[in-house]
Formats: structure tokens, C-alpha cells, sequence
């Protein structure tokens, strides 16, 4: 069901006005207006119930006729007899009226008709009996209104009735000898939501006060509480005076029966709240009513033996946990129709039936199945043995279920009720022709309209600011209910910080929202389906905005907050994102940052420095010369120790107040190395501009060689040491980077800060060429480890998701390696419903760069702690994520670089993993690639060219897209292509149009950016061409020599 949040934006100035005049908060005020309380008497008599004085009952029409022929009943010793109904709002009408006649000498007597043989209201059946017994004078409560045939037949048989109710009134009134009801059109009384106990409250009151009062009518307040909550009559004026005063009687009464059921059903009596008597008292005192006879209800509140009340209790509970059972397999049998009928499923009016749906059921039922599809429904339950289908509806606040029955023209249709609910009945074979009528009644009141639920928000609240002092605040307000609705708070961009499903069905959410370093509990009932599409991510991976009320609970003693959620939407945490290489272009370097030591709170750090320094230096004494000052020094050794030494330079560089420049080969090095150095925890308490090279504030920036050549003299202003990384691959012949090799060379041979080099390998062949362009004091190499792995060549396998599905059932841990982020979060909801059974709930997650810090840390640890089975994945994780033993790594698509198969083998690598390589990838796809690198290379360029210059495409974002639908998504990347492309003014359909691509085509070759796309290009090349062409033993040679294509 689609539910729109409707934000409510009150006048501030007049909240800022009812504030100060009221002395009451800003929210408590925000509230009172978006309920329309404005007016100076109206809010003090809303906020201060307690004060208020209940209406003269006299002022309702008729009530002076029903004081005075009670009254000559008695005289005459006349019996007479209380006619009830079988809900809640019935039964406790029945116990007040018999309580207070009985007591006072009148010989009365009550009837309740059975919902299922007699159904709604009066009913010739019961007059006949009552008739027999030689009763002769009927008043009716809670209902009655629309008795027009029984009240005739009772007044031939020399009966006398009244009638109280507060149902709606029809054109005419029955033909009784007095009507009470404020909804007469010619009533007068101030306040016309009254609940039938209301109705017969007020009754009692004029017949006590025409007595002189004999008996306190606030005694019964409980009993007219009980019904007035239950049948959810509107918690407002002389209703909400009711509720407010009689929740302390209810906390206090007397009533034996109902003390046992407040016990029975684990009800504080001391924190009694309204949803007790929603969710807890009312269903259980309903359920004998639906089932059976409201018989047992009506005793429990008139009994006063402790025994006999307790028996009465578990028996009502019993019941209630039958009903219950009954309701949920109505449920499914309505959603299956529904399910297999989707012109059911369409029509603007839920109507179904069915013969073996117990009709006392089906009104709850009907609610469920309303609130779900936001569509008036009617449920009806037939007897073919009597021909006739009992139905109960309910609507959406949009519609009137009343003027659709109205407008249904079908013989014999009798109905009651209320706009949002009714009760009906009608012949069975009329029920094609009455669903046809009630779809044409909708059409003609609403045309083709589908309705919306709405959920009104009072205000957006920051988890920070709920507390104790803002719940006891919203306390004044209550009680809530109809037409006082309870104050809903919208909830922003909040983290998931755990989360637990409920229920016997698995329908119900509680989890724990997080903002900061400040946290909620959180409860949503049937709230489940909202995670659907996230239910086997981890929470932590997930953020929320959500809708709810402030509840309190109490928990052994003590006072909780809970967030009642009434719809909630989960998205995943979109967390970091890559800023595009151009925003980096001219970053304006020419303002040098003020040097600064390291903050004074910041001493902790530099306990950090000098620890990690101590531990490095113990285990690797030679690296000392690294961090030496003007030190030429380079270092390649595994991921993690390169991790610790670049962990270790930027501490010292903020120790000393300086700033450090990282320069790798090209852009994708440059992403590779950035996310794996945000994920160092000590870094974000450094700066929060960590890589940034346009802050001067920020400690370490990032850039590519092409970008360090053409900016160097500037960069050397601004940054005191530079730390290359992955500059070993640049020497490869493959690569064809001599020339900017030999630029730089130049470079580094005159005045430059100190440098460090840190790599991962440097071939014995290859250290000479690297100490020619780096003049270098030392170097160090760590032996690198064997990654001792199997492999399982599956390549071109035509289900390859199939055959992983079977990998996670045989019970081991399952990483997929895909090159896209999007795709990581794809693949998991994929997986999660396709192995729904074999996963509990966060079992399978997705990693890739766009998650937090915080995120990626839990999910490492998560795998190392084997509570993760399958994990998505993009290639370039830090060195922290390690696989269990008996890892099974599927490859779905090619690595296309170096530092992609380092990380990969990391992580499987550990001795005695066992882990398995499986290749899943298609090798057909190899087939388009050009035979000749360069001439590819240069195809490419050009037609980036040519759709440069065509008048029909020539925005950067055109030509880009245009490359994806192709599939070039991972050859396309390089954001420097942009500004040489923005630069080319269309050219039309030139003649010379050929030659104008060469001139373009040489321009763009003399970029800086044109050499770094070209690597990009080349090595995503080579390694994609590796991967589709290797046999088996040589890949997985490859994952011990990551630099393997390059040689």
C-alpha cells in the first residue's frame, strides 16, 4: 500500500503566540494547532479536561420522556428490559442501565441477541420471547436506530420501547415511544460523537439527577470509559472529558470481573493507557461476542465473586486466542482471492465472500485488508441454508461506506453503522448484482479516483531531542484517538544500528535507529514487508526515514522510550561518493596553508604515532630510514604493511604541521588508494578533508603523475614530502610510459621535498630503471607469500548465479567479485530472495567503496568472525578483509587491474586457507576486442571525436552515456577526457570532416590527461585480455604475480 507523508506547516507565529500565552512548549503548541485548537477557552478546556463540567443530559431530544416513563414504570412495578448489542460499546451499555435500574428497585432484566442467529439490533425472534415472558418494555442501547420493522411489530404486540443509540440516523426515526440519539437531525446537544455507553451515560445521569441523585453516576465512569476507547468514537469534547476522568476509575474500579481481566492480560493498573483497553481489554471482552454469546462478557463486569470473575477472565482469553486463529485464516483465504483475481485485485471496492467465513469475524478482518490495500472493504459471510450473506465493512476516511450501501439498489439489503464502518445483510443470490452496484456507487460518488493513505506529520524531530522531558510533555494531550490523533514525528536520515524481526508470521520490525552518538528503540507492528527488498542486508548497511508517535513502556521499573513506527522507509546508506577527476582540476594551489602543529586534544595521537612507530620500527629496523628527514627511500612489501607506513606519514605529518602528496600512475589507482586510505580510523580525527587537494587544511591529498608534472612547481610550495604509489607497474614496456618516466626524472633531479616510493613488487630487472628516474638512499623488499589457492575453471558456465546458489547450500562461505557498486547491492537482494530459506536474517552482505568507514569495519569483522555466507563484493577492499578458511571467491567479471588481484589474493591468501578460485565470467566477450591495443585505443578515441563534433550529441555526459549502452563501462571512466571533450564546438557535416578528427585527434594526444587515460586504457586492456585468455594454471600463477600480463 502506497502512504503519502504529509508534512503539516502551522503559522509559527501564532505556535510562538498559544506558547507563551499558555506557558506551554513550542511542540505542545505546533500540535494543538495542527488539530485546530487555536482559540484562548477552547485550549484550556482541551488541555485541562479535568476542569471541564459534563453538558446537561436534558439538553438531548426525548431524554425527558424516557426519565419520565422509566420513572412510571417503577411506580407501576412494570418489568422492563435492556436490549443490548454484542460489542464492547453494547455490553459495558448494558452493565451500567442494569447496574443502576437494578440498584435502584426497578425489575428490569437484559437481553443480548447472538451475532450469528440473530444478528444487529432488534429482532423479531427476541421480541416474540420477550413477549412470551410478558415483558412489554424495551430500551434499547447502543443500538436500535434503524429497527424500523421490529420496532413496528413490537409496538402491534403492545410493546414499549425506547431507543438509545448513536448510530447514524436515517431520513426517519423508528416509531418508538422516544428516540435518543445527538445525531438527530433535530437534536440540539453540543456534542455528536457520542459512543452508545455515552448515549446511555446520559441517559442515567437525567434519570439520577430527576431522582436527586441516589447514586453517584462517576461511579460507572469506568464502564462508560471501557466502551467509548473500544468503539473509537472521536477523543474530543465532552468524549475526551469521559476518557480523561475515567482512566483513573478504570486504574481504580471495583469491578471484581474486570480487575481479573486487567490481571490476566498483564495490564499495569498503576500506567494504565488507552491502547491497554484497545489491544488488550477489548479484543478479549469482543471475542465471546464474535464467537459465541456476549453472555460471558457482560457477567464479568457485573460479577462480583473472585472466583467466578478469574473463571470468567481465562475463559474470555481462551476465546479471544480462537478468534485470533479464525481471523488469520480468513486473511489468507481473502488475499488469496485477491491474489488470483486481478479484477478483484483493481476494483476501487474490496467485496468478497465466502460460506465458511465466521461472520463474527469478518469486520476485523475486513480492517486488516482496508488498512493494507487503502480500499473500502466488505467481507460477507453466507448461509446457504438460510439464504442469507452476513457482511461487515469498513473504509478509508476518503469514503463514506454509508452512501455506498445507500446507493446499492438491492432487494431486501439492510445496513447500519457509521461512515467508516457498517453491518449489513442481504439475500445470497443478490451478491453479484450488490458488488456490481457498490463498484458503480463508488464510480458515481468518486469517479475513477484511487485514494492515497496520508500520514499527517506534526513535526521533524533529530533523535537528540527525544527525551523524558518531551514524552511527559505530549502526556497533557492524551487521551488519543479518533479526531485527537497522537502526535507523529518524521525521522530523517537515521542508521540502522540493529534490527530483529517479530512475530509468529515474521510481520513485525524492532530496531534500534542511530543519529550521531544518540540512539532509539524503535517498534513496527506489520511493518515487515517495508524491508522486503532488504531483508538479508545487514542493518548496519541500511538507513531509514520513518514515521511514528512517542510511546512509553516501562521495563522492570523503569521508564522507556519506544518509537511506535507508522511506515518507514529503508534505502541503502549512499554514504561516500566519488567527486568526478575534473571538479580536481585547477584546485588553486597557489595559496599556501599555514603550517600548524597537531591540536593540543589531539595528544592521544600522538601516543598513536609513537606507538605505531615503535612496533613497524621493532619488526622492520631498516624502514627507519624511510621516515627519516630528506629521505629518497622506497618500500614494497604486502598490502599490509604498506597500509601501517602510510598510516604512519600522515601521522607525522600532522605532528608536524605539514601536508603530505600521495601521486599515483592514473585514476583508478588514485580511487584504489583513497578509499583504502579513508578506511584508517585515525585519519577522520586529522581532518575531515582527508585526500582533499583543494582544502589547505586538509593533511594528505591525492593526485595522478600526469597532473604532479604539469603542477609541480605549485605542489611543491604546498606539500613538504610525496609518497608515489604503484609506480612499479609504469615500468613495464607494455605500459609505453617512458617519456613521462624520463619528465619526471628531470623533475626529482633538482631541489624536490623528501620522497618515499611504496609498492607491492619491483622485478630484480626493473631496479636499475627505477633508481634512474628515483634517486634513491635505500630500499627495501619484503618475500611475499605464496597465496595457496584452487581453481575451478567454470568459465562461460550459462547459469552462473545458479551454480553459486548451489555453492552457499553446500554450507561454506561464498565471496562474489563484481566490478560495479550498484551491482553489489543488486546481486544481494537477488541472492536473499533466491536463498531465502538457507539465510537467517544479515547473513548475506554487500561491500564496495560508497559504505562508510564504520560499515566496511563491521563487515570485516563480521567475515572474520564467520557470521557471513555470502558476500558481493567489489575488488578493491582493504587489507583488513581476510576469508575464512574454505573460501570459495566467484569471479563474475574480470579484474582489470594489478592492485585488484593483489587484494583478492590478500584475502584468500592466508596459509592453510583452502580457498577456491572459481572463473564464471563468459570469454565470449573477448571476441570485440581489437587484435591490435594501440589501433583499438585510437577507434575509440576517434569516435569520441566524432560524436564530439556531431551537432546531435556534444555534451560530455551524452558521449559518456552513449560509451555505457556500448559497454564500455569499464574502459570509459577517465573523468580527464572531460574538459578536452567540452572544449570541441560542433562541427556540423563538414566535408573535411576526417581531417578535422586527426587535427582533433593530435591535439588531444599532446594532453597531460590523454597519457593517463591511455594507461588506464592500456591496463584495463591487458588484464581483461589475461583473464578471458589464460589457461587455468596460469591465472592462478597470476594471483601469486599480479604483474604476470605486464611482463
Amino acid at each position: 500500500m502506497k502512504c503519502e507523508w504529509v508534512k503539516l506547516c502551522p503559522d509559527q507565529a501564532l505556535i510562538d503566540q498559544i506558547s507563551r500565552r499558555h506557558g506551554i512548549t513550542s511542540i505542545l503548541a505546533r500540535v494543538l494547532v495542527n488539530n485546530g485548537i487555536v482559540e484562548g477557552d477552547e485550549i484550556e478546556e482541551y488541555l485541562y479536561p479535568d476542569r471541564t463540567e459534563f453538558y446537561d443530559p436534558f439538553l438531548l431530544q426525548d431524554v425527558d420522556k424516557v426519565v419520565d416513563y422509566l420513572i412510571k414504570i417503577r411506580d407501576k412495578k412494570e418489568s422492563i428490559v435492556i436490549y443490548g448489542d454484542y460489542d464492547v460499546d453494547g455490553v459495558t451499555s448494558t452493565a451500567m442501565v442494569y447496574s443502576i435500574l437494578h440498584q435502584l428497585g426497578w425489575k428490569v432484566s437484559y437481553y443480548i441477541p447472538s451475532r450469528l442467529e440473530e444478528g444487529y439490533g432488534l429482532s423479531q425472534t427476541a421480541i416474540i420471547d420477550l413477549f412470551n415472558k410478558k415483558v412489554r418494555n424495551i430500551i434499547t442501547v447502543d443500538c436500535g436506530i434503524s429497527s424500523f420493522k421490529e420496532v413496528d411489530y413490537a409496538n402491534f404486540l403492545n410493546f414499549k420501547v425506547i431507543i438509545t443509540d448513536h448510530h447514524e440516523v436515517q431520513e426517519k426515526l423508528p416509531n418508538a415511544l422516544a428516540v435518543v440519539n445527538p445525531k438527530r437531525q433535530d437534536d440540539c446537544y453540543p456534542d455528536k460523537g457520542l459512543a452508545g455507553v455515552g448515549v446511555a451515560f446520559k441517559v442515567m445521569d437525567a434519570l439520577l439527577r430527576r431522582l436527586g441523585n441516589p447514586v453517584d453516576i462517576m461511579e460507572y465512569l469506568d464502564l462508560v470509559t471501557l466502551g467509548t476507547v473500544a468503539d473509537i468514537v472521536p477523543l474530543k469534547g465532552e468524549n475526551r472529558v469521559i476518557v480523561r476522568k475515567g482512566m483513573r476509575n478504570i486504574a481504580d474500579t471495583k469491578r471484581i470481573g474486570l480487575k481479573k481481566l486487567m490481571e490476566i492480560s498483564g495490564i499495569n493498573v498503576e500506567q494504565i493507557m488507552t491502547q491497554d483497553i484497545g489491544f488488550k481489554i477489548a479484543p478479549r471482552l469482543n471475542a465471546v461476542g464474535r464467537l459465541e454469546s456476549a453472555y460471558a462478557a457482560l457477567k464479568l463486569l457485573l460479577s462480583d465473586d473472585e472466583a467466578e470473575g478469574m473463571e470468567i477472565a481465562r475463559y474470555l482469553s481462551s476465546q479471544n486466542e480462537k478468534r485470533q486463529f479464525i481471523e488469520n485464516q480468513i486473511y489468507q483465504d481473502a488475499e488469496t482471492m485477491l491474489k488470483n483475481d486481478r479484477n478483484l485485485q483493481e476494483a476501487p471496492v474490496i467485496v468478497l465472500w465466502k460460506e465458511d467465513w465466521h461472520p463474527g469475524v469478518i469486520g476485523i478482518v475486513s480492517s486488516r485488508l482496508s488498512a493494507k490495500f487503502y480500499k473500502p472493504t466488505l467481507l460477507m459471510s453466507l448461509d446457504y441454508k438460510d439464504g442469507v450473506a452476513r457482511g461487515s465493512g469498513r473504509s478509508i476516511e476518503q469514503v463514506n461506506i454509508m452512501d455506498l450501501l445507500a446507493r446499492a439498489n438491492v432487494k431486501d439489503l439492510e445496513y447500519g453503522g457509521h461512515p467508516m464502518a457498517a453491518g449489513f445483510t442481504l439475500p445470497a443470490p443478490e451478491l453479484p448484482v450488490f458488488r456490481e452496484h457498490i463498484f458503480e456507487a463508488y464510480r458515481a460518488l468518486y469517479g475513477e479516483e484511487v485514494f492515497t493513505s496520508k500520514i499527517y506529520l506534526d513535526a521533524e524531530l533529530p533523535i537528540e531531542e527525544i527525551n523524558e522531558s518531551l514524552l511527559n510533555s505530549l502526556e497533557i494531550l492524551k487521551p488519543f484517538g479518533q479526531c485527537n490523533h497522537e502526535p507523529a514525528f518524521l525521522i530523517r536520515n537515521a542508521s540502522v544500528d540493529r534490527m530483529k524481526i517479530l512475530g509468529n508470521h515474521s510481520q513485525h520490525i524492532r530496531l534500534i535507529l542511530k543519529q550521531g552518538n544518540h540512539f532509539l528503540d524503535c517498534i513496527g507492528f506489520n511493518l515487515s514487508e517495508r524491508l522486503e527488498e532488504f531483508r538479508y542486508i545487514r542493518p548496519n548497511l541500511l538507513k531509514a526515514d520513518c514515521v511514528g508517535n512517542l510511546k512509553a513502556f516501562w521495563h522492570f521499573g523503569s521508564k522507556q522510550i519506544q518509537f511506535s513506527l507508522k511506515d518507514i522507509h529503508f534505502y541503502i546508506d549512499p554514504a561516500l561518493k566519488e567527486e568526478e577527476r575534473a571538479s580536481r582540476i585547477n584546485p588553486g594551489l597557489s595559496k599556501t596553508p599555514e603550517s600548524a602543529p597537531a591540536e593540543a586534544g589531539n595528544g592521544n595521537l600522538e601516543a598513536l604515532r609513537n606507538d605505531m612507530q615503535q612496533r613497524l620500527f621493532s619488526k622492520y629496523p631498516a624502514l627507519q630510514k624511510a621516515f627519516s628527514d630528506q629521505n629518497r627511500y622506497a618500500v614494497f612489501a604486502s598490502s599490509k604493511m604498506q597500509d601501517s607506513v602510510l598510516a604512519l606519514k600522515c601521522l607525522n605529518a600532522a605532528s608536524k604541521g605539514q601536508r603530505l602528496l600521495l601521486i599515483t600512475p592514473s585514476a583508478s589507482f588514485s580511487t584504489f588508494r583513497s578509499q583504502v586510505f579513508k578506511r584508517f580510523d585515525i585519519l577522520p580525527t586529522l581532518s575531515n578533508t582527508v585526500l582533499d587537494i583543494s582544502s589547505p587544511k586538509s593533511i594528505c591529498a591525492i593526485v595522478t603523475i600526469p597532473y604532479l608534472i604539469a603542477n609541480f612547481e605549485a605542489l611543491k610550495k604546498d606539500f613538504q614530502e610525496l609518497v608515489f604509489l604503484d609506480i612499479e607497474y609504469l615500468f613495464h614496456e607494455k605500459m609505453e610510459a617512458g617519456a613521462f618516466l624520463n619528465q619526471l626524472a628531470n623533475l626529482l633531479r633538482t631541489d624536490t621535498p623528501s620522497f618515499t616510493l611504496v609498492g607491492s613488487f619491483l622485478l630484480p630487472e626493473k631496479k636499475e630503471a627505477l633508481k634512474s628516474v628515483f634517486p634513491l638512499n635505500g630500499l627495501l623488499t619484503e618475500p611475499m607469500k605464496s597465496a595457496k589457492i584452487r581453481l575451478v575453471d567454470r568459465r562461460g558456465i550459462e547459469d552462473p548465479l545458479g551454480y553459486i546458489q548451489q555453492l552457499v547450500k553446500n554450507g561454506e562461505f561464498v565471496c562474489v567479485s563484481v566490478q560495479k557498486p550498484d551491482r553489489t547491492v543488486g546481486l544481494t537482494k537477488e541472492f536473499g530472495k533466491m536463498l531465502s530459506e538457507h539465510f537467517h536474517n544479515g547473513e548475506v552482505v554487500f561491500y564496495n567503496q560508497q559504505l562508510k568507514p564504520f560499515q566496511k569495519a563491521k563487515i570485516e569483522d563480521l567475515v572474520l568472525e564467520n557470521k557471513v555466507r555470502l558476500l558481493i563484493t567489489t575488488p578493491d577492499f582493504s587489507s583488513h578483509l581476510k576469508f575464512p578458511v574454505n573460501a570459495n571467491l566467484c569471479i563474475l567479471e574480470p579484474l582489470k587491474n594489478p592492485l585488484e588481484v593483489l587484494t583478492m589474493s590478500n584475502a584468500m591468501g592466508a596459509q592453510k586457507s583452502n580457498a577456491i578460485l572459481h572463473l564464471l565470467y563468459d570469454p565470449k566477450s573477448a571476441k570485440g576486442y581489437p587484435a591490435d591495443r594501440k589501433s583499438g585505443l585510437e577507434k575509440m578515441m576517434l569516435s569520441v571525436i566524432k560524436l564530439a563534433s556531431s551537432e546531435k550529441i556534444s555534451s560530455w555526459e551524452n558521449i559518456r552515456d552513449r560509451f555505457f549502452v556500448k559497454g564500455e563501462t569499464t574502459r570509459f571512466e577517465s573523468f580527464g577526457l572531460r574538459a578536452f571533450v567540452e572544449g570541441i564546438a560542433p562541427a556540423g557535416m563538414d566535408e573535411n570532416l576526417d581531417e578535422r578528427e586527426k587535427h582533433l585527434f593530435k591535439a588531444l594526444q599532446s594532453l597531460p590527461d590523454f597519457e593517463e587515460f591511455k594507461w588506464e586504457w592500456v591496463m584495463t586492456d591487458i588484464y581483461e585480455r589475461a583473464f578471458y585468455s589464460y589457461e587455468a594454471r596460469k591465472i592462478i600463477e597470476l594471483f601469486d604475480l599480479p604483474y604476470l600480463p605486464l611482463v
